[in-house]
């Protein structure tokens, strides 16, 4: 380990949103890593989930039978946690009394994995909506009241949930059910210092707002940041990523899964104090599997049957080396919605013989020691997991050089093979030389397993906490900055093609060390269609509480220099970045400007390239 290190009494918590009988890839992740956590620093980190459930024996016997976790990691929730707990009034006892304006009429009741009623839902006499739900203890008594009250009209006026003891007498009460949970992970912290590893976006709702001197928080980003892999500057957000990375602030830290995709964040964002790069672990084979079982034309690919993974584009793949190779085959281990468009596809092209869908199996990652190559064809990912476990196994990928995990997964041409997404005929002619020459094939076998020792449980775990170390000792550093805003407040033009912003930055301080010394601003150029962006710092002319005045020069014909022919637009942003905090801005007119060269339908500015 290096820099500084967490706190000996420090505790740690994963959390979900829960955990779904066809379990996922991040619920994978995130039991593998307390597993690991606890074998090499023996470091016990229980998984939070937050839905109503009442346990998880069923799902952790299956984790459990395939691998995935051990008897050693435990799950904690608040409704199994206060349904077993004994809960105590504090001060004077009050009874619990319903709210007013509940209407009652059918019932229904969720059961435990044993049949004993652990919720009863009391509905509307519509027999659709909700009017109560009673969390109930094995004994039959309730723990928890989730009350929807509603006004004269019949419309819902609020929401009210009342923890209570099993005599009936109040415990707590809350009106949202995020600060249920979030009172509920205080106690779980007892004062102690808590860390807590967010895997989970849906999660992340709960827990972002959390803001304890002894609690940090590190967001785990699991997916591409940019919607449907799209460009990593002009990109959509992905919808699932928006709430975190428009409050970087909230974290302690957001956690990239490899260095290209903070490196694209940090380009769009700016860099901040709280991001870090932990690659998933994926520990190899303790020994290198033998060369000579793997069947000389055999190829793996491990995914879900879903448009992401792109695997019409695997078969048209296998279509091509078939022209070479009649006898390679691939095998294809997963289920999803996609499953019988790719069957027709494999008809279509006559490759029944060639590609096989082989459907969901336990350990499927032991079909990566009995094959030549693995296939990855996806149209993005956050650091596919399929790629680490086949060259743990030895088993050299043939892989698209897509965002993200790839790059810094496949050294090409020593572990695997990179090339481009979509060329079809490069990754057909990658796997001919590898079921052709048994020489490369070897030594690129055993080049993916020496590869993998980088993600590695020992150097994962250390990773890991050498983040927990520099996020804690930056915790009375942190700020709590809201509500950014920028206002151009003047364009000045020198002459065509050269202008200078006056720009007025704002944001509200909550909490933390000031800020304003530490706020920069810069412009971004972004050429519309392709290319690199420019960041052209921006001189601060005045500083106050919550704002400060910058000027910024542009100059279209020296940021056009390197540009595509083609292009014909250069949009214009500004960023604001502080120590822990960034947003970016599309920038405007002052409302005065009526007419001002190069603006947009919707009044944002843009540059010519031939200005």
């Amino acid at each position: 380990m290096t820099g500084p290190r967490p706190p000996a009494d420090m505790r740690y918590f994963m959390a979900l949103w829960g955990i779904a009988d066809e379990f996922g890839g991040m619920t994978t992740m995130s039991l593998y890593r307390a597993c690991i956590f606890l074998e090499e620093s023996g470091i016990v980190a229980p998984i939070l989930t937050f839905e109503p459930r009442a346990g998880y024996d069923r799902q952790l016997q299956t984790l459990r039978s395939h691998g995935k976790t051990t008897t050693d990691v435990t799950v904690l929730n608040p409704f199994a946690y206060y349904r077993e707990a004994s809960l105590e009034a504090p001060g004077a006892a009050e009874r619990f009394q319903a709210a007013g304006g509940l209407a009652a009429g059918a019932t229904s009741d969720d059961l435990d994995d044993d049949g004993t009623p652990f919720c009863r839902t009391t509905f509307h006499e519509d027999g659709k909506t909700v009017s109560w739900r009673e969390y109930l203890r094995p004994n039959g008594t309730a723990f928890l009241y989730d009350e929807y009250p509603t006004d004269a009209d019949g419309k819902k006026s609020g929401r009210l949930l009342t923890l209570v003891t099993d005599r009936g007498e109040v415990v707590g009460r809350w009106t949202k059910a995020a600060d249920f949970y979030r009172e509920w992970m205080v106690e779980l912290a007892g004062g102690h210092p808590t860390t807590v590893i967010v895997d989970s976006a849906f999660a992340s709702k709960v827990i972002a707002p959390l803001r304890r001197e002894n609690i940090i928080k590190l967001m785990v980003l699991h997916n591409a940041h940019v919607a449907a892999g799209g460009d990593p500057v002009r990109g959509k957000i992905a919808t699932g990523q928006q709430p975190i990375l428009s409050s970087v602030n909230d974290w302690d830290g957001i956690v990239f899964l490899t260095d290209e995709q903070r490196h694209d964040y940090e380009a769009r964002f700016g860099r901040t104090t709280n991001l870090f790069t932990v690659s998933n672990p994926k520990e190899r084979a303790d020994t290198l599997p033998d060369f000579a079982g793997r069947p000389a034309q055999r190829g793996v690919l491990l995914g879900r049957l879903a448009p992401q993974k792109n695997l019409q584009q695997a078969i048209r793949v296998m279509a091509k080396v078939r022209e070479t190779l009649p006898d390679a085959t691939l095998d294809i281990y997963g289920k999803g919605p996609d499953e019988a468009e790719l069957l027709d596809l494999i008809a279509e092209l006559g490759l029944e013989e060639t590609v096989y869908l082989r459907g969901h199996i336990p350990h499927a990652a032991d079909q990566f020691d009995v094959a030549r190559f693995s296939l990855l064809t996806s149209r993005n990912e956050g650091q596919p997991l399929a790629l680490m476990e086949s060259q743990g196994r030895g088993c050299p990928p043939v892989s698209y050089a897509i965002r993200y995990g790839p790059r810094d997964i496949i050294e090409d041409g020593v572990s695997g093979y990179l090339v481009e997404p979509g060329d079809i005929d490069a990754a057909a002619s990658c796997i001919v030389r590898l079921c052709t020459d048994d020489d490369l094939a070897a030594r690129l076998s055993r080049g993916s397993w020496e590869r993998a020792e980088r993600f590695g449980k020992r150097a994962i775990v250390d990773r890991w906490l050498d983040t927990v170390g520099a996020a804690w000792s930056r915790r009375r550093q942190r700020t709590d900055v809201r509500a950014l805003s920028l206002q151009v407040q003047e364009i000045v033009w020198w002459r065509p093609g050269i202008l200078e912003l006056v720009v007025r930055a704002g944001w509200k301080q909550q909490g933390g060390p000031a800020v304003e010394q530490q706020v920069a601003v810069e412009a971004m150029v972004v050429p519309r269609s392709a290319g690199p962006a420019s960041s052209i710092p921006a001189s601060i002319v005045e500083t106050s509480a919550g704002s400060l005045l910058a000027t910024v020069k542009l100059d279209a014909s020296s940021l056009a220099a390197g540009v595509g022919d083609s292009e014909e637009f250069l949009d214009v942003f500004c960023r604001i970045v502080g120590p822990d905090f960034a947003a970016m801005f599309r920038v405007g007119f002052p409302e005065e400007a009526s007419s001002v060269p190069f603006a947009t339908p919707q009044r944002a500015l843009s540059l010519r390239t031939d200005s």
